[in-house]
């Protein structure tokens, strides 16, 4: 799922735009304690003089996060929340978070369903650009 969402993003957006503006994604992103599925960059204005182009990343754009499952354990989703959260709270990285969840499960319709009770995770306000 993570690579179909790398292709269609980097086919939307164009090698030109990614490049023309020093973004990128990742997939399996390790920096300052996250570790996300996805995310999207921008690099400082020289990139590669750091050696690893990881070493130039200057802002998070956006994080993403994706889980699959044909499982009745809803555990691994909630892991997932749980992540956003410490991202959000503990690492103070100020960026989009985006959750994309497939659960292969039956559910009762109930349209007050949530995996996210927005309440328990606090947000701070993004700055503009």
């Amino acid at each position: 799922m993570k690579n179909a969402f790398y292709y269609h993003l980097r086919r939307r957006l164009g090698d030109h735009y990614l490049l023309n503006n020093h973004l990128r994604i990742y997939t399996e992103f390790y920096y300052m304690g996250l570790r996300a599925d996805l995310v999207v960059v921008k690099l400082n204005e020289n990139p590669g003089e750091n050696g690893h182009l990881k070493n130039d990343v200057d802002e998070i754009i956006a994080v993403v996060e994706m889980k699959y499952k044909y499982d009745l354990s809803d555990k691994p989703f909630l892991s997932d929340i749980e992540k956003v959260r410490r991202s959000i709270e503990e690492y103070k990285i100020n960026a989009l978070y985006y959750l994309a969840f497939i659960h292969e499960v039956e559910y009762e319709i109930n349209s007050t369903f949530s995996w996210i009770d927005i309440e328990k995770i606090s947000m701070g306000k993004r700055a503009s650009r």
